[in-house]
């Protein structure tokens, strides 16, 4: 004789039903759980749906910011500092932004510490910004004018903010004391041709994780204490790589169907052999004249400078920059 089968709870047979008819659970569901409708109210559901539209919805910086700003003045500002904002504040914020309240809270979190270091810093990067950047650049220049060469070629990236090498202020001022400085761009979409990415910035980088800033502050000592450290090896270094790549380059006529070259650099540097400027085989360079003058239509011999390398010898890659 078989057990009876107990008769199931009325909240079973309320959820039974309703999938048969396709009805909501939430509210019989409520009405026949003891506490049920302490956990399923109306207002905690739109929360939840409100959650799942903000997780398609992607504040920009200057949106964070304002919500930043539409809390610093209920705020409370601690003796450490930091600023502490009731609930109230953050559900109105949240329903006058229409994003949850988890995500208005993950913002203030983090804006909340220090506030004006959070602050967007919005500048015209134009010409009234970088024209005095490459105005201390030439001074420097011309202070070393018994160690540095005469001609001289600044290489800049092709940000469109950046002055043009016919700039008339910047050729009067790279002309002057005896001096031919001449302002280029770096070739465009080029990663490996670009002398900060390709070592520059990835050497500060390195220096500047071992600092582990906490705050906006903290990292802009730290970079600037990284761009300190660097030493002379290190750029030597960087340069090189550089030149090994300008080399890859012209050997592929142009392209970027190359590895990156590595050098051992790390070794020949503790054995003293570490050089300055790399040697740029004369076959090379005839290479790479006669590949231009095809991409140009011009001839080989039309304007084309002459290398007239010694005894065979190749040429430095300081000549040929």
């Amino acid at each position: 004789m078989s057990a009876p089968v107990p008769e199931p709870p009325p909240a079973f047979a309320v959820a039974a039903a309703s999938i048969s008819t396709g009805t909501t659970t939430i509210p019989s569901a409520a009405a026949t759980i003891p506490g049920a409708a302490a956990v399923l109210q109306p207002g905690r559901d739109e929360d939840l749906r409100r959650e799942q539209r903000s997780c398609k919805t992607r504040l920009s910086n200057s949106q964070r910011q304002r919500i930043v700003e539409a809390i610093l003045p209920y705020a409370k500002k601690k003796h450490s500092g930091e600023y502490t904002a009731q609930k109230a504040i953050i559900s109105k914020v949240a329903d006058e932004f229409n994003v949850s309240r988890r995500s208005i809270g993950d913002i203030w979190s983090r804006g909340r510490k220090y506030p004006k270091d959070n602050h967007q810093i919005t500048s015209c990067c134009t010409r009234n910004i970088i024209w005095p950047t490459l105005k201390w650049i030439l001074t420097e220049l011309v202070s070393q004018r018994d160690s540095s060469p005469r001609s001289i070629v600044l290489q800049q990236d092709n940000a469109r903010p950046h002055i043009s090498g016919t700039n008339q202020d910047f050729m009067t001022a790279g002309n002057a004391n005896g001096f031919n400085i001449t302002l280029s761009n770096q070739p465009p979409n080029s990663p490996d041709l670009n002398i900060l990415d390709l070592g520059f910035f990835r050497a500060i980088q390195s220096l500047k994780e071992k600092c582990a800033p906490k705050n906006v502050a903290e990292l802009v000592e730290a970079v600037r204490g990284a761009y300190a450290a660097l030493t002379a090896e290190t750029l030597n270094k960087v340069w090189l790589s550089y030149q090994d790549v300008m080399q890859q380059v012209m050997n592929d006529e142009g392209g970027n169907k190359y590895k990156l070259p590595h050098m051992a650099k790390d070794r020949l540097a503790r054995q003293g052999a570490l050089p300055v400027c790399l040697n740029v085989p004369h076959t090379l360079v005839e290479k790479a004249v006669r590949v231009l003058a095809q991409a140009t239509g011009q001839s080989e011999q039309q304007d084309q400078p002459e290398f007239m390398p010694e005894d065979g010898e190749d040429f430095s890659s300081s000549e040929m920059n």
